[in-house]
């Protein structure tokens, strides 16, 4: 797939040499190796430990340079990403560029009212429609965090409006745990078919910061 901003113009920009580069890969391997990480997951822990990394009070684990050069040659080199047609959308490979909306908004803008109100779902749905109809934008985000929803179903609620307006490929943003991950995961899944058929033609990404329950 071509880079769309190819279309444009043929420009790359690196704020580092390769001699910084691998020194800064270098010295990622020798803090992990050395200072270590914590790691709050049991079940990290445990997988970390068998594949060779060591821990350290229960808490510190200390993974060798071995470890992460096998697992950086183990990585695919890019990735696929599908709309809910089937439909290649994104190749995820090096300089490759894409374009899409932000996230999590708590506040819009009314045009109707022109003021200033607190999101709500039906913003997450506005913004997914319009996102779905301009052929610049490769990808949707919820762009809204909505108020009128329980805080303990926000992400779930999000990606359900953003699946019923878009068919454009999703990047969730997921901020309460692997417990509501997994709620994404399988409410994702299900728009896609099963989990197969989404394994098999990826139509949406989860970041964000997982807090373990364990």
């Amino acid at each position: 797939m071509t880079n769309k901003s190819e279309k444009y113009f043929n420009l790359s920009i690196s704020a580092f040499s390769e001699k910084q580069i691998e020194k800064i890969h270098n010295t990622s391997l020798m803090i992990l190796e050395q200072v270590g990480i914590n790691a709050h997951s049991n079940k990290c822990r445990d997988l970390l430990k068998g594949a060779g990394a060591t821990v350290q009070n229960e808490l510190r684990v200390h993974i060798p340079s071995k470890l992460v050069e096998s697992a950086l040659q183990t990585a695919p080199s890019g990735i696929d990403i599908y709309n809910r047609d089937g439909e290649k959308a994104m190749v995820l490979k090096g300089r490759n560029s894409y374009f899409g909306t932000g996230s999590d908004l708590k506040y819009n803008f009314s045009m109707d009212k022109f003021q200033r109100l607190e999101s709500c779902l039906e913003n997450v749905a506005l913004a997914a429609r319009l996102c779905d109809k301009l052929s610049n934008i490769d990808f949707v985000m919820s762009y809204a965090l909505p108020n009128d929803v329980p805080a303990s179903s926000i992400e779930v609620e999000q990606l359900r409006m953003m699946m019923d307006n878009t068919k454009k490929p999703i990047i969730m943003t997921q901020f309460s745990g692997l417990e509501m991950a997994e709620k994404i995961h399988k409410l994702a899944c299900e728009y896609c078919g099963d989990e197969e058929l989404f394994k098999k033609k990826p139509s949406y990404i989860i970041y964000g910061q997982f807090v373990s329950p364990f």
